[in-house]
């Protein structure tokens, strides 16, 4: 909700206090969420040991051991560097492509941007509520990680055919689309840290990953740049971002051939 809001309010602020000002006001907003959470949080008790007690996080008899010498660890956060690169892509540089490509002002960027992040967060919370019905119809935990990840994947590689394409608003739907395909994936990436991973050690996994994503995006921001500076335009960096993807779920699934849901009881053969 906040990043469809963005690029509504932030205009508006920016024109009243400034750009200083819009960047106070969102980092005010970053404090009144974490009041809110504190809020909303207050009375839940985490027992963290009660349940990893019952539950086994072996793999093929070897616990898991430290993060960095974890094969676990490094098919997660590869493949979150991998697809969190696209995804800086399309939020850093979407503006820039939509003034190129179709001379928009910035007050003509909101309903565009909007579209785009609203197509992010209906991708989470599909993926979520898909995940969770195909685990309640029986399927393993491996089979519907893998499915959504390429389901999420396979909405993002027609992305490079937006630059075929003369209509402004087919473009628009369709970097929803690619945004949507994005949260999908990276839902399924967060939820397999929980899978595998034993909860006292998920906060550095689940960081670590997120520090692999950033480098990820902070690699992809000099390559965009050299790449249009060099007057190659965004073809090629669509076409990455269309494959990155399925990069990410090929990396996964090489080091990890199967996801298994660590618990107390047997997990259900692979459907």
């Amino acid at each position: 909700l906040g990043t469809i809001a963005m690029p509504f309010f932030i205009p508006v602020i920016a024109a009243i206090w400034g750009w200083r000002g819009a960047l106070i006001f969102g980092g005010i907003g970053g404090f009144v969420t974490l009041a809110l959470w504190l809020w909303f949080a207050r009375g839940v008790k985490f027992d963290d040991q009660a349940e990893d007690a019952n539950r086994d996080f072996s793999d093929g008899g070897a616990p898991y051991g430290p993060i960095l010498f974890e094969r676990r660890t490094w098919a997660i956060v590869i493949a979150k560097a991998l697809s969190d690169a696209t995804w800086w892509l399309i939020n850093f540089w979407l503006p820039d492509f939509y003034r190129k490509e179709f001379g928009l002002t910035t007050s003509e960027l909101a309903i565009p941007l909007a579209i785009a992040f609203f197509g992010s967060g209906a991708g989470a919370l599909f993926a979520g509520w898909l995940s969770t019905r195909l685990l309640e119809a029986g399927w393993s935990v491996n089979r519907v990680r893998k499915t959504i990840m390429l389901g999420s994947a396979a909405i993002v590689v027609p992305l490079p055919f937006v630059l075929t394409l003369d209509s402004f608003w087919p473009v628009a739907i369709m970097m929803g689309v690619v945004m949507a395909g994005h949260q999908g994936f990276s839902l399924s990436i967060f939820s397999i840290i929980t899978d595998v991973v034993p909860r006292a050690k998920v906060g550095r996994v689940t960081a670590f990953g997120a520090f692999m994503g950033n480098m990820g995006g902070a690699l992809i921001q000099l390559v965009t740049g050299a790449v249009l500076a060099a007057g190659l335009g965004y073809t090629p960096l669509f076409i990455f971002a269309a494959v990155s993807y399925l990069l990410a779920l090929g990396w996964l699934h090489l080091l990890l051939p199967h996801i298994r849901r660590a618990e107390g009881g047997v997990e259900p053969a692979p459907a």
